[in-house]
């Protein structure tokens, strides 16, 4: 046994049991012995050092998902100018814009979600990840998968985009299978099985999109729209609904149980069936298509699908606060509140995705339009990704610093094995791209139809740079290697410390 500061210390290095305690915040000792983050409460030395030995490489994999989705990202920033001219125009069929939005959705958005739920599943619900290696063969699938789906566009060969459709699909598959068997060793089971219906949308986005690459809608009209629908609201927006309030109960170490309960993963299910139904109903194939009967339940399916899923997400706020409110640790990092100030400013964004389309326009609602009017719901679309996506970077902080050290954290224990919020980036980075994100919200509204109509180029130029400064300035802070303490140096710096002690003298120079 060691000894620092007067504490007993053990003499093994502390990369063990307690490593993924000391890694993730909000693991407190009563979290630690109820098996949060443990081998099913094994207490053996030897199975400490094993559980410690996974802590690694899967933060690797997770820092491998997040930097190349931000590769992705300055590629979807090339694109987004390139197509300039084009969306100025409103042509947003145009290949350049499809490659812009297939691309940032799928290179970055994909690729990071599917990187983050390898790392975030085993956290919230408490258990341990199956398989790395089979993580890494996700990765490459999405890899090229992103690529194949804005090459399609470019070059005009649907079939390459379909392939790439193909291949992401097949990368989901295997996160499926790798995530099902995770579920054996998870202890909030039941939890984690009430939240795996939204993979439905995203097999449902993924269909859809294969379908009409290939010249086969499989719903007619209505495919695209459902395509975008299922994937913003369905797949994109609930999955975030879902999955931060229980990573939050987890960093502030919550007492609140109310997650326990399954009303609002019910109302967010029943809500977006009912809106992907009634877009269908409204946007059906064959004469008279959006008219009568089918239209006027098409729209009151949509419409109530609304109502519930927004109570829901009400609900799923409320929770949020709960576990904000009754933490057991005082003290807040940085981005905890900005995730929850994400969340909370996406429910009016949400409420104006909701209200755009179930507003009365020819008897039918926006929804009765062709699928034109898709692209032109597309702007509100954007809004609804980015008012939640102050919550995207913020996660992204709250992992960077383990993402770089947690390979290999040192014995230097509270000395800096475990490193601080400031090592993942500056404040005031991270704060002027969240405000860059609210302007690029703030365009979108004002250029909805009706609005006050901003210069489409002054605003897109907005939004681009507030893509590019909230994220990468987040690359040195991922790539960097962290500063190690060399251990000699830190052995001296104890023995110092711990003879200093006996040396002092009542009433002496405290320095000496």
């Amino acid at each position: 046994m060691g000894v620092t500061e007067g504490r007993s210390v053990p003499w093994y290095p502390q990369n063990n049991f307690q490593g993924e305690a000391a890694v993730l915040p909000g693991f407190d000792e009563k979290l630690h012995h109820a098996g949060a983050g443990t081998m099913d409460g094994v207490r053996g030395a030897g199975a400490r050092a094993g559980a410690s030995e996974g802590l690694g490489p899967r933060f690797r994999i997770t820092r491998v998902y997040m930097i190349t989705g931000l590769v992705f990202l300055g590629a979807t920033w090339a694109l987004l100018v390139a197509a300039a001219p084009a969306i100025a125009q409103g042509a947003w069929a145009d290949s350049f814009p499809l490659a812009a939005i297939h691309l940032f959705v799928v290179g970055y958005a994909l690729t990071t979600v599917h990187g983050a739920l390898l790392q975030i599943t085993p956290v919230a619900f408490q258990g341990r990840l199956y398989s790395i290696r089979l993580g890494y063969i996700e990765y490459v699938l999405m890899v090229l998968g992103a690529v194949a789906i804005p090459l399609g566009f470019l070059c005009r060969l649907w079939m390459i985009t379909a392939i790439g459709g193909l291949f992401v699909l097949g990368a989901f598959a295997l996160l499926l299978w790798n995530l099902g068997c995770t579920a054996r060793t998870l202890k909030k089971r039941g939890e984690a099985f009430r939240s795996a219906w939204v993979f439905i949308f995203l097999l449902a986005v993924l269909i859809l999109g294969v379908g009409m690459a290939l010249g086969v809608p499989l719903l007619g009209r209505a495919s695209l729209l459902l395509h975008m629908v299922a994937g913003v609201t369905g797949w994109f927006t609930t999955l975030i609904l879902i999955l931060s309030p229980r990573l939050i109960r987890v960093l502030v170490s919550s007492r609140h149980p109310g997650l326990e309960r399954r009303g609002p993963e019910l109302g967010l299910m029943a809500g977006t069936l009912l809106i992907a139904i009634g877009v269908s109903l409204v946007l059906a194939p064959g004469p008279g298509a959006g008219m009568g009967l089918w239209g006027v339940a098409g729209s009151l399916s949509v419409g109530i699908g609304w109502v519930l899923y927004l109570v829901a997400y009400g609900l799923l706020l409320f929770h949020l606060f709960q576990h904000l409110r009754y933490r057991r640790r005082r003290d807040l990092e940085w981005v905890i509140p900005w995730i929850a100030a994400g969340l909370a400013a996406g429910w009016p964004v949400t409420l104006a995705w909701g209200g755009g389309g179930v507003g009365s326009h020819g008897g039918a609602g926006v929804y009765g339009h062709d699928a034109a009017c898709g692209f032109r719901l597309s702007r509100v679309g954007d809004c609804c990704i980015y008012g939640q996506n102050p919550a995207i970077p913020a996660v992204d902080e709250q992992v960077r610093p383990w993402a770089r050290s947690g390979d290999s954290p040192g014995p230097e224990g509270a000395a800096g094995g475990s490193p601080g919020y400031d090592a993942a980036g500056s404040h005031r980075s991270g704060l002027v791209g969240f405000c860059w994100r609210c302007c690029f919200t703030c365009r979108g509204f004002l250029e909805w139809p009706g609005g006050v109509g901003l210069d489409r180029g002054g605003g897109r130029g907005i939004g681009v740079a507030g893509l590019r400064r909230g994220d990468v300035g987040g690359v040195p802070a991922m790539t960097a290697r962290p500063r190690r303490i060399c251990p000699r140096k830190l052995m001296c710096h104890k023995i110092v410390r711990f003879c200093s002690r006996f040396s002092r003298h009542p009433g002496g120079d405290p320095s000496v």
